[in-house]
């Protein structure tokens, strides 16, 4: 179990190449393993070895969370997501296999196209993703060619005092209304990000709620119109308004989408830039 002292900061070396530091941030791909990682934890070294997964450094999760101060392992099967979760004094970190999401205090963090994953038994988790959950600040030595991973002591504060709760709601009921059942994750994502993108245009109205419900120009989310819009959100739903109530966007100006197996939308084709298509759904700037 770790205390807090004050501005104390413990620091974590990962001796990794130059190339290796690039993958952390995922600017390069390579098939190579991640050379031996080596982990200070209150003066002990503790060693265990990454990989290079999908153009990322990914971590054991097991071995990190006893490394950084959450020893207590409890695995889940129950629900739609098994987890496995580690937890401390501070902080519990909860991840899911074959999930590019992870759980900390509440607080959902996202790395697309970046699933952890399981190996002989080991479930490995992106770096990127622990670093947020665990908050660890990189810092490159250039001379040395090493990175350290430097925690202040301010561990990721509560979910339920983050997320405010009338957004939560409103974003992940028109999310569970318009791609609840049947699309990916990511398209869960693109819809709340169309909602808050709206949120932010100064030609729509300033919140959540009086977006979905916004008809001045017609109706703009027909399910907002119908009892589906009340209806208890699953947990993709939510954790998906979550990730983008931290800040993720897939993309910052698509402000409209529709699915060609529902609707016709030819004002929409021809008047708004295309963008994307994620599962059913095809959205515009």
């Amino acid at each position: 179990m770790q205390s807090k002292v004050g501005v104390f900061r413990r620091v974590l070396f990962l001796f990794l190449s130059v190339a290796a530091l690039s993958l952390l941030f995922a600017f390069a791909v390579s098939a190579k393993p991640v050379n031996l990682i080596p982990v200070y934890d209150e003066g002990v070294l503790q060693s265990y070895y990454g990989e290079v997964t999908n153009g990322a450094v990914y971590l054991p999760f097991e071995a990190f969370a006893h490394a950084n101060g959450t020893p207590a392992l409890e695995e889940s099967g129950e629900g739609a997501l098994p987890s496995l979760s580690a937890s401390g004094a501070e902080l519990t970190v909860t991840v899911y296999p074959g999930e590019a999401f992870l759980c900390a205090n509440g607080r959902y963090f996202y790395s697309p196209e970046l699933p952890a994953y399981d190996k002989d038994g080991v479930l490995f988790v992106p770096a990127r993703l622990l670093g947020q959950a665990y908050g660890l600040q990189p810092v490159f030595d250039e001379e040395e060619r090493t990175l350290a991973l430097v925690r202040e002591y301010h561990p990721v504060g509560q979910g339920e005092t983050f997320y405010d709760a009338e957004s939560l709601y409103w974003l992940s009921h028109i999310i569970y209304a318009e791609a609840g059942l049947g699309e990916p994750f990511e398209g869960k994502v693109a819809v709340g990000n169309v909602v808050l993108n709206r949120v932010r245009d100064v030609s729509t109205p300033n919140t959540i709620k009086e977006v979905i419900f916004d008809n001045r120009f017609g109706i703009q989310f027909s399910p907002a119109y119908t009892p589906v819009i009340y209806e208890e959100p699953n947990e993709l739903s939510v954790i998906a308004a979550k990730v983008c109530l931290e800040g993720y966007s897939i993309d910052p100006d698509i402000l409209f989408f529709y699915s060609p197996r529902y609707a016709v939308a030819e004002w929409i084709e021809s008047t708004r830039p295309y963008k994307f298509t994620i599962g059913n759904h095809r959205f515009f700037a």
